[in-house]
This record gives C-alpha cells, structure tokens and sequence, in this order.
C-alpha cells in the first residue's frame, strides 16, 4: 500500500495533536478542522520544517486559525526536535540580516544557538543565546497581531522588551490576507523568568516583597505610557459586570464544582452596577510568566497579546487596569501553592503570598493615595473574574491543576 502524501499525513495528525497542544485555545468548544494547507517552508531537506495553516470551525460559526510547525520524519509528522527548532531559527536569522537596530545592538545574534522554552501558553518562543526571544504566533490574525500592535504602541517604554523586527507572510488566500508569524524581542542577557524566581522564593519562603513592590512600579508605568499613546475612556460598570456574569453562568456549566461559590461571585460582579470605570489599552494576560527579572528590583514586561481563550476583538478592546492588577495578585497565589506544596514549611505559602499581593499593591499605588473603597471593589470583581477564567483554562489545558485553580479561588471568595 503506497504512502499517503505528506500533506495527507499532516492532515490526519492535526486534530489529535490540537487535544494536547497547550497553545490551543479551542478545547472544549466542539470546533472541527475543516482545512489544512501550507503556509511556508522553513527547512526544505531530508525531514523538513514547514508551517501549515489549520483552519478551525465551531458550532456557532466562529472561524480561527493557526500555525502548526510540523517537522516530517520517515515516521510521519511531530513537533520539531531540538534540531529542527535550531533549524527553523537559522532559516528566520537568514530573513533578517540586515535589520539595523538588531546588528547594532545584539552583535552575533544570527549565530546564536536557539532552544524552545516549555512555559509558553498561546504561542511558541524560542529562546536564542540569552539575548533574544522569537515567538511565533500560534493564533493567527489578520494583518498586524496584537502582541506587535502593542509593541508599536510601548516602543521604547524601559519596562518593556524591545521587539526588533518581525517576519510575515502571505497564505495567498484572499479571506485571510498577509499575518506575522513571528515577532524578535530582546531577552536581555541575564534575566530570570519571573515565575520560576518567584517560585524558588515561595518554596523557601524567602522575602520577595521587594521584587513584588518593584513589579507594580512596572506595571503602572506601563499602564501610563498606555494611557499616553491611546486613547482612554469609560465604560459603564453595568456593561462590564454583565460579561462577567455571562461568563460565571458558562463556566458554572463547564464546570459544576464552581456552583457553590457562585453566588458570592455573582455578589462582587453586581457591586460594579452604577459606577463609570476608566478603560485603556492594557496588558491583558499579567502574571508572573509575563516577566523578566534583568536585575534586583528592575523588571521587564513581556508577551502583550492578551488572554488566550479571547478573540482578537476582545484582546484589543480598552479594559480596566484593574485587569492586570488583578492578574498578577492570582500569580502570586498560584506561585504562594505551588511554591508551598514543592519544599515551603506547612503555612508559609499563605503568608508569603500575602505578602507578596500587598506589596505589589503598594508598588502599583506609589505615589498616589491608598484604594478607595470603591477601587478595591472593582479590583475583587477582577481578580475573581480571572480566577473563574483560571478554572475554566486549567480544565481545558491541565485537568491536575484544576484542584489549585479552585483551591485559589476558593480563597479569594472567602477573604
């Protein structure tokens, strides 16, 4: 019996490869691979590299798509091993000579050698020497993404990775148009994950009160370059806890372990009736494994394309800053767990991660006067919104951390 093409192959491999895949935000919607295609070549050898474009309808008619990188063996189809991730990055270092700002300050980039780093959630990085990071987008979009997008808008902000150049193409498919499949930013040479420092420090219940109160800084003057380069304006509290109620009512059906915190929750949602909230262009997705310690007390931001289960539109429309404040206070008591569980002596997680979220409160606030009453409570609204959204991507993406999502959660209703 002959052997099927390698599009034949890839096409059959797709849908099964999509269940495990943790930059897949379609799990448990009930969509369907209807086309699969070649987007382009990176490696044209014995076993090549290529992209392929994975278009994906669900039940209520709501198209997506996205780049699956298949390295084709004699075996059939895979995601790249480390040498075919390596080739692949000599393929884009070739795309990109002569890109000004990046020969004259990363001398030697095109040489450096490239590993995939596992921590990803919506796309794929590879990480090149310790001076950059080249993402390349799982979701694809029309024209510019919105990871690019906000790059744009945070050129030169010094809490921000700098992003050099991107590498787009054209599927040649007039409904889809040209898109980016990668961005290169600047890894700055030295600097930590923030989530792995911030669990070493919960484990051994070492002070990170300090970095926390630092991070807030960051993330406030983020907030305000934001502010200064689009617009703001104000959205009803009404409109805002109404998509959170329709979201805890989706979930609560997801995941019916959520039913019993569910009023409670619904009780902090309605507390936004009646109040007009500040909106801007915000991160969207904080948390600690957003972030790069470059040195003690200096922080970069990274990663601005938004949470993964949203579309485009969502991820691009003005929120709260509240958003992200409420995004890094979930990290901190995912780190305080998960830190806890990992060498911490029984108790210290709780209270290094209180610690840690009062500290970074204070940081973001610097300069200004204590939360209001009525900011904390937008603020609780947040934080219990993405504890929700936590729940719900740990079901779809790590069932064994669903128990941590929910324990998390149960914690922020009761305190």
């Amino acid at each position: 019996m002959a052997r099927r093409s390698e599009a034949e192959e890839v096409r059959a491999w797709v849908p099964g490869m999509l269940d495990s895949a943790r930059w897949f935000g379609g799990k448990g919607r009930g969509g369907r691979v209807v086309d699969v295609r070649l987007l382009t070549t990176w490696v044209d050898s014995f076993e090549p590299v290529r992209s392929w474009l994975v278009e994906i309808v669900y039940p209520a008619d709501e198209v997506e798509h996205y780049q699956v990188v298949v390295e084709h063996t004699v075996d059939g189809p895979r995601e790249p091993s480390a040498s075919g991730w390596q080739h692949l990055w000599t393929s884009v270092a070739h795309d990109l000579r002569g890109t000004p700002r990046l020969d004259e300050e990363v001398p030697g980039w095109a040489d450096l050698p490239a590993r995939v780093l596992t921590g990803e959630q919506s796309n794929t990085s590879l990480l090149i020497g310790d001076a950059l990071i080249v993402k390349l987008f799982r979701p694809l979009e029309r024209g510019q993404s919105v990871e690019s997008e906000m790059a744009d808008l945070l050129d030169g902000d010094p809490m921000v990775a700098r992003n050099y150049a991107t590498v787009g193409i054209d599927p040649g498919d007039p409904r889809f148009g040209p898109v980016e499949l990668l961005t290169v930013a600047q890894q700055f040479a030295g600097a930590e994950d923030g989530w792995e420092l911030a669990l070493a420090r919960a484990g051994a219940n070492d002070d990170f009160t300090p970095e926390a109160e630092a991070l807030g800084v960051a993330l406030r003057r983020v907030h305000r370059t934001l502010a200064e380069r689009a617009h703001t304006t104000h959205t009803p509290g009404t409109t805002i806890a109404e998509g959170m109620l329709a979201r805890l009512d989706a979930a609560v059906v997801e995941v019916p372990d959520l039913a019993p915190l569910a009023p409670a929750i619904r009780e902090a949602f309605e507390q936004l009736a009646g109040r007009h909230l500040v909106v801007q262009r915000v991160h969207g997705d904080f948390h600690l494994g957003q972030t790069l310690r470059v040195a003690p007390g200096h922080w970069r931001i990274i990663d601005f394309a938004g949470e993964p289960l949203k579309s485009a539109e969502e991820r691009r429309a003005p929120d709260s800053p509240q958003r992200d404040v409420a995004g890094m206070l979930r990290s901190f008591c995912y780190a305080g767990r998960v830190g806890q569980t990992r060498a911490a002596p029984s108790g210290a997680g709780s209270a290094w991660t209180s610690a840690c979220r009062e500290a970074f409160v204070s940081g973001y606030h610097s300069g200004d006067d204590s939360p209001t009453a009525s900011e904390r409570a937008v603020l609780r609204a947040y934080e219990l919104d993405k504890a929700v959204y936590d729940v719900i991507y740990e079901t779809r993406n790590r069932p064994s951390w669903v128990p941590l999502a929910l324990g998390a959660l149960t914690d922020s209703v009761h305190n």
